[in-house]
């Protein structure tokens, strides 16, 4: 019914997490304003929900 998608999907999410989450450091370290660090972590918390989620879509999780 629904077209199975590679198992490389959850890596490429959990790698994009990955690099808005040390992005978000990064800006506050170098004294961004809170809401655009905020912004980085939030977007960094959707992709790591979207990355658990491709998981146990697969039936891996």
């Amino acid at each position: 019914m629904f077209e199975q998608r590679p198992r490389w999907f959850v890596w490429w999410y959990a790698a994009i997490a990955a690099g808005f989450f040390l992005l978000a450091i990064t800006q506050a370290i170098l004294g961004r304003t809170v809401w655009q660090v905020g912004l980085e972590f939030l977007i960094s918390a959707g992709f790591g929900a979207l990355s658990y989620a491709e998981n146990k879509s697969q039936g891996r999780g």
